[in-house]
């Protein structure tokens, strides 16, 4: 029996936090709707936000939506949408999605470094002059600059646009120029051709366009001048990189 008062108090109080839970439901106030998205942002360390801005509060009735808007540092403006998903008690789940319809500076800059790293040509530095949005068939011209110093133009094409930014997609189209056509040959020439490359000069960047030939001048096994015939191939339809063929030609050797 002495135990009866305490087990009564306890039921009384979660009667009274049950009252409290259907008189005042969680909900978000815009400012913590803003703060999170703040929050967000950081944690995927990039810069913060020139502003956040939530119309109202979002309830606890699932399915209630509020879309907030965002400007970034850059001044590229876009929206998170906050979405209520169930409430335990006082704890209100939500989805939290960012929607925008345009590929920031940063997303494309990393994704030329990683393009041309994996065709052996990594860049000390890429800038885009901004962001890529849609309609299909756009193209924003960037630039990237080798480890040498050398500058190379990289166009990219929007090939598809959706809701938001996760159904784009676009091609990055680079072409070769004369520092990473040199790279290119001196490799194939000793894993293709068995050959020991020293060096390569070409007169060159190689042209754009199938069938573009330049020349150039092999150093191999010690002293001896090779020459060489490149010629520009199709583009690779997938990731649309250029291609190039070559053959020797050791009577044109320059002295």
């Amino acid at each position: 029996m002495k135990w009866a008062g305490p087990v009564a108090a306890l039921v009384s109080l979660t009667g009274c936090e049950a009252a409290m839970d259907r008189w005042f439901p969680p909900q978000f106030k815009p400012a913590q709707l803003e703060q999170r998205i703040r929050t967000h942002i950081a944690e995927q360390k990039l810069p913060s936000p020139q502003s956040v801005s939530c119309p109202r509060k979002l309830t606890s009735t699932p399915g209630d939506t509020v879309q907030c808007a965002v400007t970034s540092a850059a001044g590229d403006r876009y929206h998170y949408r906050f979405v209520s998903e169930h409430r335990q008690g006082q704890r209100l789940q939500y989805e939290l999605r960012e929607v925008r319809q345009f590929v920031s500076v940063r997303e494309l800059e990393d994704s030329i470094a990683r393009t041309l790293a994996k065709s052996g040509s990594a860049a000390a530095k890429v800038a885009c002059p901004g962001s890529l949005t849609g309609p299909v068939g756009r193209r924003l011209d960037c630039v990237a600059t080798s480890l040498s110093g050398e500058t190379e133009s990289v166009a990219l094409t929007v090939v598809q646009v959706g809701e938001d930014v996760s159904q784009m997609r676009y091609q990055i189209t680079t072409r070769i120029t004369r520092e990473r056509l040199q790279a290119g040959l001196k490799s194939a020439l000793n894993e293709r051709a068995k050959l020991s490359a020293r060096s390569v000069r070409c007169d060159g960047p190689l042209g754009e366009q199938a069938g573009d030939l330049v020349r150039c001048v092999a150093v191999v096994d010690g002293a001896r001048r090779v020459g060489l015939t490149v010629k520009t191939a199709q583009r690779d339809p997938e990731t649309r990189m250029q291609n190039f063929e070559f053959q020797l030609d050791p009577d044109s050797a320059r002295h």
